[in-house]
């Protein structure tokens, strides 16, 4: 028997669906704003917080995308992003895991998961208390506290994996976004972390080698015009006065030549610098790219179409990174991309 209903509109509905449920969970560092970003936690997701009143009415409602992206005011427009279903008023809690009832709209959503991507993925607000504890015999470094529903996504691999997925068949306030997709494993040992490094520092280093290679080449440049105009200088005939004036004149263009090879300099460095914050800014809410060949105008201007920004994109980029560090840092439960690939989010995953 079918665990799906569809009604004359051509929505399929699916009940008692699971949602997400009590456990012991992986999140690496950056997913939930811990103390040490770049290690993995032990997160606990105890019962006393999916039951929770509060915790079941937020999810009453909340709309069903494709692939995480959290929604609302001060996030993404829902018209923007697609709303391909919902999850129904039917959310209830009982043994360890929450339930609802499913209701998919679109042919997009139905052809998806006919073609086998089933997992599901809360997005959600939530709050770390990093107190360690022991839960049936598993260890754990921090306990999820205050969760508040966002969305749900379907995804393709779920930090709870197929026991949180869509049924094909008929079953018995300071807060942090996370996603409930799989967390990033750490399994390369610290030599092979050094060649990783080394290799992500490669374009950066070919960047300044290119940078130095510009500077040196302007200041021949400008070492070649003055030296064509001492040579026209000494060709002239002139007085003990016109030959000191000279000097003078000398002495003047060799500072100027100083001067101009200094804010050459200044002006690549400061580039570089504008550079590097704006990476550094649009990295948690895009994903890391290869910027190695962009200028700091051309990152903020990928970083601003990939966010669907208007409007000049380093204003609007910062306006849009601004809004976010104000507003309470969010969790989903969707998988983080691994280290090596330099693609870890903003958000964490469940």
């Amino acid at each position: 028997m079918s665990a799906q209903v569809k009604d004359n509109n051509g929505y399929v509905e699916i009940s008692d669906n699971p949602l997400s449920r009590v456990g012991v969970f992986d999140y690496h560092g950056s997913e939930i704003d811990a103390p040490d970003k770049s290690r993995m936690y032990r997160v606990y997701r105890p019962a006393e917080e999916l039951s929770s009143d509060e915790c079941i009415q937020s999810f009453r409602g909340v709309p069903l995308v494709n692939d995480h992206l959290m929604l609302g005011e001060g996030q993404t427009d829902p018209a923007k992003k697609g709303i391909e279903g919902t999850i129904g008023d039917k959310v209830y809690f009982k043994d360890g895991t929450l339930y609802g009832n499913l209701r998919l709209y679109t042919d997009k959503i139905k052809k998806l998961v006919a073609n086998g991507k089933k997992d599901l993925s809360l997005g959600y607000y939530s709050r770390y208390d990093f107190t360690p504890g022991t839960w049936q015999g598993q260890t754990y470094d921090a306990v999820q506290r205050f969760i508040s529903g966002n969305h749900i996504a379907l995804v393709d691999s779920g930090r709870m994996g197929d026991t949180v997925s869509v049924l094909d068949h008929a079953t018995p306030n300071n807060l942090t976004i996370t996603f409930d997709h799989k967390a990033l494993q750490m399994t390369v040992d610290k030599d092979t972390i050094t060649e990783i490094v080394a290799a992500a520092l490669l374009p950066l280093k070919a960047t300044m080698d290119a940078q130095a290679a510009t500077i040196a080449k302007l200041q021949a440049t400008l070492d070649a015009e003055a030296e064509e105009e001492k040579e026209k200088e000494e060709d002239k005939v002139a007085t003990e006065d016109e030959e000191a004036e000279e000097e003078e004149k000398d002495d003047k263009d060799d500072k100027k030549e100083t001067m101009d090879a200094a804010a050459i300099t200044a002006l690549v460095r400061k580039e570089m610098v504008a550079k590097d914050e704006l990476v550094k800014l649009s990295a948690p809410l895009v994903g890391t790219f290869d910027h190695s060949a962009m200028s700091s105008t051309e990152v903020a201007v990928y970083a601003a179409e990939k966010l669907n920004l208007s409007g000049d994109p380093e204003t609007a980029l910062r306006a849009y990174a601004k809004g976010l560090n104000v507003k309470p840092t969010a969790t989903q439960d969707a998988q983080a991309e691994p280290v090596g690939d330099n693609q870890l989010r903003a958000g964490a995953y469940n």
